[in-house]
């Protein structure tokens, strides 16, 4: 009778921990779930920003592609109107080469910063 009533004891204590350790595996797989949800929500929010800066910087590299353009045909109509200033003789030939160089030094600056 003593043997039998370990024999149940022994058993009831291996199914109260079995019961324990299926509890725990079942808070892993759980624990295994949300991690993997939060890495596919953070790898959403990384390509959502990545996305953003993509296209705050295309914004801005169109933004200065025009302000460049700009800048680059109003020297050329610049330029024109000078040559035919000087063609002309509305401006002494010191004057015309004094504006061409400062012309040529902002296409450098222009240049250099593009």
């Amino acid at each position: 009778g003593l043997i039998f009533i370990g024999l149940i004891i022994t058993n009831l204590y291996t199914f109260k921990k079995t019961v324990e350790l299926n509890e725990q595996l079942s808070r892993i797989y759980d624990l295994e779930a949300e991690i993997a949800r939060l890495k596919i929500e953070h790898r959403n929010e990384i390509d959502r920003l990545n996305k953003e800066h993509q296209d705050e910087l295309n914004r801005l590299t169109n933004n200065f592609t025009e302000k460049y353009e700009v800048v680059e045909k109003a020297l050329n109509a610049f330029m024109y109107e000078l040559d035919e200033f000087y063609v002309n003789k509305h401006i002494l030939e010191k004057d015309y080469l004094e504006q061409k160089a400062k012309i040529a030094e902002i296409r450098k600056k222009l240049e250099e910063n593009n």
